[in-house]
C-alpha cells in the first residue's frame, strides 16, 4: 500500500507541474533494446525526478524488464526515493530510501535493511539533469547505497558501485549524452535521443 501511495503521489505531482523530459535509448551490443525517459518537475520547494524504462532483451530466453524510480527533494534536500524493477511481470526488486531523523533508512521489500548516515551530494537520477561538478557521493536509487563519483577526464564521471559494477556518465555542454554501464555479466549504454 505504501508503494501505491508513493507512486500515486509522485505521479500526481508530475501531472500537475511543468515538466522537463529527456528521452534515452538503451543499447546492448549496438542494438536498441528499449527506452528510458526521465522527467523533472518543480513545484515550490519540491522537486520530483522520475525515471521509467521498458526493455526487452533476449539471452537464453526473452526478458521484459520494466523499471521505475521516483526521487523527491524538499527544500533542496533528498527526502525519499522509490524503485521497482519488474522482470517478466514479476517484481524482482522494490526499494525505498526515506529520510528520517537525519539519516536515510533503506527498505527492501518493506523491511529495514540498513541506514545511511552520510548525506549524498546528489542522487543518481539527478545526474541525468546536471553534470556533477564537485560531487563526490551519489545515492544509487537502484541499490540504496552511497557510491563514489570521480572525475575521470573533462566531462566524464565514474560512479563506482560494487566490485562488479561501474558506470561512466558523459556530458557535453552540461547535458548528459550517454551512460556506459558495466556489470559483471552485462554491458550496456543509455544514449540520449
Amino acid at each position: 500500500m505504501k508503494w501505491a501511495l508513493t507512486i500515486t503521489f509522485s505521479f500526481f505531482l508530475l501531472l500537475t507541474q511543468a515538466q522537463q523530459k529527456i528521452n534515452f535509448s538503451i543499447v546492448v551490443g549496438g542494438k536498441d533494446v528499449g527506452d528510458f525517459y526521465v522527467t523533472k518537475s518543480v513545484s515550490g520547494d519540491t522537486t520530483v525526478y522520475a525515471g521509467v524504462s521498458k526493455t526487452q532483451v533476449s539471452l537464453a530466453k526473452m526478458f521484459a524488464i520494466d523499471y521505475t524510480v521516483n526521487v523527491i527533494h524538499v527544500g533542496g534536500e533528498l527526502w525519499r526515493s522509490t524503485m521497482r524493477n519488474i522482470v517478466n511481470n514479476d517484481t524482482r526488486d522494490a526499494l525505498e530510501v526515506k529520510r528520517e531523523s537525519g539519516v536515510f533508512k533503506v527498505f527492501e521489500e518493506g523491511e529495514l535493511e540498513r541506514t545511511i548516515s552520510n548525506k549524498p551530494d546528489i542522487s543518481s537520477l539527478e545526474m541525468y539533469y546536471s553534470e556533477p561538478k564537485g560531487v563526490s557521493k551519489t545515492l544509487s536509487e537502484v541499490q540504496g547505497l552511497l557510491k563514489n563519483v570521480t572525475l575521470v577526464k573533462e566531462h566524464v564521471y565514474k560512479v563506482e558501485g560494487e566490485s562488479s559494477y561501474e558506470s561512466y556518465f558523459h556530458y557535453k555542454d552540461g547535458e548528459l549524452q550517454k551512460v556506459l554501464v558495466h556489470y559483471s555479466l552485462a554491458k550496456f549504454e543509455i544514449r540520449r535521443d
